[in-house]
């Protein structure tokens, strides 16, 4: 701002000089006039008319004023000019009042006022010093008038490179394109392959052109719409069932097999062709609601002994208590803390003689007797136990298990 405000007086300046220079010959006529005149005393109190200003356009021719001076001096200026500009009207010289009459200056009404903005340009660039953020060191305009360089010289300016390090074509900006593909070598998956791709790699081979490459394609030479690459099966009824496996392919059908579901009316899940029920909801495994169970002890109350209470019997109600768990009720057990046979009512048998422990005398024995002990060996069979028997091998009618003496032998009856 301080050089623009310097430049502008400077400027001013120069048009002073040139409007001094140019009201020089009315001095020097006024001069030469005075200097010839014998009149001194009409000299001496000659008159000095002073400068003044006019608005452009104004008329600008002025009388005299006698206006008695000692000495002649031109008018000094001072100052600068004005914000807007002024006509200047020379001085008039000192002549005699009654031989000189004032000369007028005219000045064209429509001078342009000077202008504050020069067209310098210091550096020679082009680029005029108001627009050039380098005054003094010449650069092109692309930028503001700075020196640019080209450091890998590839014809274009580090201003206009997008790698300026690095030599490449126009056609990228300035970046390297190793394979010509358009493709930069710092983001070409294949920078030396050229390819038609985004990636600056060639592009798969479609030989079929349905969008799957050959290299996934299971019908690579067959256009397909499957994800496969190969046509997609024909369904007739279009319930998305093909009609090589659908088992009514000309019918719609929601069934796995592309058959019509079954209809099922009461909406139970289960198919009227084999709901008891078809027409009420059950469930059942027939399709018929289940009886009511009041108890929610698994009988029906329509054949529950007690519907109201919750029984683990049959007939359901709850089973009698059973203390020993040999399934005889306490109440019809011989023996409730000790578990035994229903045959024995509720008693132990240890030996399995049928003579319950608390009632045999070999407990743990089998016995033939009816006090549970095995009975005594008759080997002969007379009756006398082969541990009294003196002929436990023969039958003997006598009491020592002998045969009697033939004389004392009882007839036979």
């Amino acid at each position: 701002m301080l050089s623009q405000l310097g430049t502008g007086r400077t400027l001013l300046r120069s048009v002073l000089f040139f409007v001094i220079i140019a009201t020089l010959p009315f001095y020097v006529v006024g001069f030469v006039l005075i200097g010839g005149s014998s009149n001194d005393a009409e000299i001496e109190t000659g008159l000095e008319t002073p400068a003044t200003e006019a608005p452009l356009g104004d008329d600008i021719t002025s009388t005299a004023t006698n206006t008695p001076r000692p000495t002649a001096s031109p008018t000094s200026l001072g100052g600068g000019l004005g914000p807007t500009p002024f006509q200047f009207i020379p001085p008039a010289t000192r002549v005699p009042i009654s031989t000189i009459t004032p000369i007028p200056a005219i000045i064209p009404s429509d001078t342009p006022a000077p202008s504050l903005t020069p067209n310098i340009d210091t550096d020679g660039d082009g680029v005029l010093d108001h627009n050039d953020t380098c005054r003094t060191d010449p650069g092109p305009a692309e930028s503001n008038g700075c020196p640019d360089f080209d450091l890998d010289d590839d014809g274009i300016l580090n201003v206009n490179d997008n790698c300026p390090n690095a030599f490449g074509p126009e056609s990228t900006n300035g970046c390297p394109d190793s394979d010509n593909d358009g493709v930069t070598d710092d983001v070409d998956a294949c920078p030396n392959v050229f390819g038609d791709g985004a990636d600056g790699c060639p592009l798969p081979v479609d030989s079929d052109g349905d969008g799957v490459a050959d290299d996934v394609d299971a019908c690579p030479n067959e256009f397909g719409d499957g994800a496969d690459g190969c046509p997609l099966p024909v369904d007739s009824d279009g319930d998305g069932v093909a009609d090589d496996v659908d088992a009514c392919p000309n019918v719609f059908g929601d069934g796995a097999d592309g058959c019509p579901l079954p209809v099922d009316s009461d909406g139970d899940g289960v198919t009227d062709d084999v709901d008891a029920c078809p027409n009420v909801f059950g469930d059942g495994a027939d399709g018929c609601p289940l009886p009511v169970d009041s108890d929610g002890d698994g009988v029906a109350d329509d054949v529950d002994a007690c519907p109201n209470v919750f029984g683990d019997g049959a007939d359901g109600c709850p089973l009698p208590v059973d203390s020993d768990g040999d399934t005889v009720p306490d109440a019809q057990d011989d023996c409730p803390n000790e578990a035994g046979l229903p045959i024995l009512n509720g008693c132990p048998d240890s030996d399995g003689d049928s003579v319950i422990d608390s009632a045999d005398a070999c407990p743990n024995v089998f016995g033939d007797g009816t006090d549970g002990c095995p009975l005594p060996v008759d080997s002969d069979g007379d009756g006398v136990t082969d541990d009294v028997d003196a002929c436990p091998n023969v039958f003997g009618n006598g009491a020592d298990g002998c045969p009697l003496p033939e004389s004392t032998q009882e007839p036979p009856p």
